[in-house]
């Protein structure tokens, strides 16, 4: 016997549940965890399920990218504060990316490793990608605007965003170990481009 259909709400929380219980899986037991199987037996459902919801691994772990780049972004702006001057916000969403890097390590990795397909194969994905992108952009703008910032705001916010990811990347893989520390490289890192001293 077929299934009922779904409605559009029901369909869209089972797929945010079962989303959910693979991040799960894996922030416990880590990438190879996650499986269409193994998703089944902790939603308690048949092992045919989840793929009623998406087509194969690489959809599912889009998802998950999703959910999680979703609370990385609501992570940033909770900690944004639009009255402050720009130049102490520019500095602020630095040390919050760091922050939940640290935090959050296993949804960091996911996130930013090498190994996943690029976004703009996936549309959910890359407009959340580009929302905050846009945010950055749009604070370094505004650190440009009132003359705290040097350069084009658009390729500012670009190397603020690849150096932070490098110096996390470096401080994740433990491989800061020439005298220096995430914690004392962040801050001149930053000063420099937005002196324009990356130039």
């Amino acid at each position: 016997m077929a299934r009922p259909k779904l409605t559009r709400h029901a369909e869209h929380a089972t797929r945010s549940s079962l989303t959910q219980l693979a991040l799960e899986l894996y922030l416990g037991d880590g990438l190879d965890a996650v499986s269409f199987r193994k998703l089944a037996e902790r939603a308690q459902v048949s092992h045919t399920y989840p793929y009623r919801f998406f087509e194969n691994k690489e959809a599912l772990l889009t998802a998950i990218r999703v959910l999680c780049s979703k609370r990385f972004s609501d992570f940033l702006r909770s900690h944004d504060e639009p009255d402050a001057s720009p130049l102490k916000r520019v500095r602020a969403v630095t040390t919050h990316v760091v922050r939940f890097a640290r935090e959050h390590p296993a949804e960091y990795s996911l996130l930013f490793t090498l190994d996943q397909p690029p976004p703009d194969r996936f549309d959910e994905l890359l407009d959340i990608r580009q929302s905050l992108i846009d945010f950055v952009t749009d604070i370094a703008a505004q650190a440009v605007a009132a003359g705290q910032a040097s350069g084009n705001a658009q390729e500012l916010a670009q190397l603020i965003w690849a150096g932070v990811h490098g110096l996390i990347s470096l401080d994740l893989a433990k491989q800061l170990v020439h005298g220096q520390s995430i914690d004392t490289l962040l801050g001149p890192m930053v000063d420099r481009l937005l002196s324009g001293g990356a130039r």
